[in-house]
């Protein structure tokens, strides 16, 4: 009897782990893109790839603030190792003048720097709409 209750909260964890980060992944990806039907038109990627210390991020998409912020979304994967990667979000300023100095000193910031003719920051964590506001209003 013990037996197959182990087994069965064995198979409820190898289960159910992966389709509540699903869930997750699912609902923070269609909150992004309603607020880039609201908010963002689509723009040519300013940057390609970054290396921070965590491994290699690749951007595969960009959107301009239509309400003339001037901040532009980069949407990227963090590669880890060859099979694993993150999902993050953060903001280009062509030109520079991005205001980061407060987030770059918090501990959810990824990455920043001056590249392609402008500021990047790049937050940890997966991009939803909340994150993606919270961080526009830091930088703003």
């Amino acid at each position: 009897m013990s037996n197959a209750l182990v087994a069965l909260g064995g198979f409820a964890i190898a289960v159910g782990l992966p389709a509540y980060y699903v869930v997750i992944k699912r609902r923070a990806s269609d909150s992004v893109r309603a607020l880039l039907a609201e908010r963002f038109a689509r723009q040519p990627c300013p940057v390609g790839e970054v290396h921070t210390t965590l491994g290699w991020i690749r951007f595969y998409d960009a959107y301009r603030d239509n309400r003339g912020s001037g901040l532009v979304l980069v949407l990227g994967n963090l590669r880890r190792s060859r099979t694993a990667y993150n999902r993050v979000a953060g903001f280009f300023k062509p030109g520079g003048n991005l205001k980061t100095a407060e987030p770059a000193s918090s501990a959810d910031v990824l990455f920043t720097a001056n590249i392609a003719g402008g500021d990047l920051i790049v937050w940890k964590g997966l991009p939803s709409r909340e994150s993606v506001l919270a961080h526009m209003q830091s930088v703003s």
